[in-house]
């Protein structure tokens, strides 16, 4: 059996090169249309809000974390517009092929957050008034 090894001719590279552009779901870059832009801004800044990206790892993680978020918001609207069609098997596959990006969206989402507040200490109005306080860390009881 041999493997494909993708398009031999200018005009197949040139279709494959636009693949991605179908949907936008696969690129890392953020793809932001005008209608769009108040609400990106929005979700930007309540982000950069909340967690206050301090020094370039954090800013990175940010950024991975924006467009992470990004990404699965166009995946639900997506999404959505694929279940307002008539249900064909072309359809069900590209449902499929959108719950695969939103998954994998998710897995970095929850990457990005995690390094973002790894270096960050817990807000005492985190902590129930009532919750002991750890009188040792985990690992110290080893």
């Amino acid at each position: 059996m041999s493997h494909q090894t993708g398009p031999r001719t200018d005009e197949g590279k040139q279709a494959s090169s636009q693949n991605n552009r179908q949907h936008g779901l696969s690129t890392a870059n953020i793809i932001v249309s005008d209608d769009e832009r108040p609400f990106f801004d929005q979700m930007e800044a309540e982000l950069r809000d909340e967690i206050l990206p301090a020094g370039p790892l954090e800013h990175f993680a940010f950024q991975r974390l924006i467009t992470a978020n990004w990404q699965i918001e166009r995946c639900r609207q997506r999404e959505a517009a694929l279940r307002a069609l008539e249900s064909t098997e072309q359809n069900e596959a590209s449902l499929d092929k959108v719950h695969r990006y939103y998954l994998r969206w998710e897995g970095s989402y929850k990457s990005a957050l995690a390094k973002s507040a790894c270096s960050k200490p817990i807000a005492p109005s985190s902590r129930s008034p009532t919750a002991p306080r750890p009188t040792s860390s985990p690992r110290s009881r080893m």
